[in-house]
């Protein structure tokens, strides 16, 4: 019972090591994904603003 146990611990640790990894090797061009959303978003951020916030804040 116990070698299973010690079985499961590594186990356990061998796959947060390799989920721990994975973003260490993860390759592209972060900030210009951030920028890219950012700017497809932002038309759809103020429509929201002008059509819903804006009008809640008048009544």
């Amino acid at each position: 019972m116990r070698s299973k146990k010690k079985l499961i611990a590594a186990a356990s640790s061998v796959c947060f090591a390799a989920m721990m990894s994975l973003t260490a090797y993860a390759s592209g061009d972060v900030a210009g994904a951030v920028t890219s959303t950012w700017n497809t978003a932002r038309l759809q951020i103020v429509s929201v603003v002008n059509n819903v916030v804006f009008p809640c804040l008048d009544v």
